[in-house]
């Protein structure tokens, strides 16, 4: 390996850890509680180091946002040669479990956390991440209605319909509020009630 890529691969390890370390940090103490210098020491860095790879932590906090969208439109794709609409609806409700319980982290960071907003300063002027994983789901849900299902709604809103329901149950599975189901059944409950949204 030559001294070029390996001082590529060096600086790309670092941007992870410091990654890494940032978004452990925002979910436990909040954003606004979260200083350059604090993810400096928890990496063993100092702040200078940190600054030489991202401006502040607003573009540290875009790009765990970018790639937290980015890990779930890939979790989304996996359904696309589902030729069955509402077989692909049904698999994508799956996946979207999934990654949550897989990614509780990224979860939070994009679903749940408080973000900052400026995203203008961080390269999203033109396309929020999370565009495309909606759309992806709107375009399965416009299919489903050509099928019967949703057909009376605007395909917005049975979109939303279908992503709020299924976010609520997520949120509450990852905050503990599901506490009244032991934990063999949740996920027999949260799939039941993706066939409620299907069969309503």
């Amino acid at each position: 390996m030559g001294i070029a890529e390996r001082k590529e691969r060096e600086k790309k390890e670092m941007k992870e850890k410091i990654l890494l370390s940032a978004r452990r940090l925002f979910i436990r103490d909040g954003f606004e509680n979260v200083t350059i210098r604090k993810i400096a020491d928890d990496i063993e860095y100092s702040p200078t180091t940190i600054y030489l790879y991202f401006r502040d932590k607003d573009e540290i906090f875009f790009q765990l946002y970018k790639d937290a969208f980015d890990e779930f439109y890939r979790y989304q794709l996996k359904t696309a040669n589902i030729a069955d609409p509402v077989t692909r609806l049904r698999t994508l409700g799956e996946y979207y479990f999934s990654f949550a319980i897989e990614n509780p982290e990224y979860y939070d960071l994009m679903f749940i956390s408080v973000i900052p907003m400026k995203p203008l300063e961080c390269g999203f002027e033109t396309e929020h991440p999370g565009k495309k994983t909606f759309e992806y789901l709107l375009n399965t849900v416009k299919e489903c209605q050509k099928s019967g299902l949703f057909k009376e709604y605007s395909p917005e809103a049975a979109a939303l319909f279908v992503w709020s329901t299924v976010h609520g149950l997520v949120s509450l599975n990852l905050k503990k509020r599901m506490m009244q189901f032991p934990p063999e059944k949740t996920e027999s409950v949260m799939r039941e009630v993706l066939e409620i949204i299907i069969h309503r």
